[in-house]
């Protein structure tokens, strides 16, 4: 078995024109354990460069990715699409200060009422 998820990992990383000697390939069994995977990537990074780890989140955002802000420095939910918006385009008044590495995590769609979320986030 171990053999085959090498070979998959392989054929995945090819398909995705990423080189195997610098990446890897780590399957998970939900969205939620791959986002814990890079919050712990990001905490780790953050404390190596003495930076600062922010969080951002869409308040539509499951309870287990609201949680994970715990694992921050500091963090930040944001409660309309705009805010969104205004923070993407730059506007100095929706950042933390001071961001040095940040992770923004949204649902695709709303858990609350089936909204979809703009995939251009």
């Amino acid at each position: 078995m171990h053999d085959r998820v090498k070979v998959v990992k392989f054929q995945v990383l090819r398909f995705l024109k990423v080189n195997p000697d610098i990446f890897d390939l780590a399957f998970v069994s939900k969205a939620t354990a791959a986002v814990q995977l890079a919050v712990e990537y990001f905490q780790d990074y953050a404390a190596d460069e003495k930076a600062l780890f922010s969080y951002y989140y869409h308040k539509e955002t499951g309870g287990a990715l609201v949680r994970l802000r715990e694992c921050s420095d500091q963090y930040r939910c944001f409660k309309t699409d705009e805010e969104v918006d205004q923070w993407i385009e730059g506007d100095e008044k929706a950042k933390l200060e001071p961001q040095s590495l940040g992770l923004f995590v949204y649902p695709g769609q709303s858990s609350f009422d089936g909204r979809r979320l703009p995939r251009s986030w």
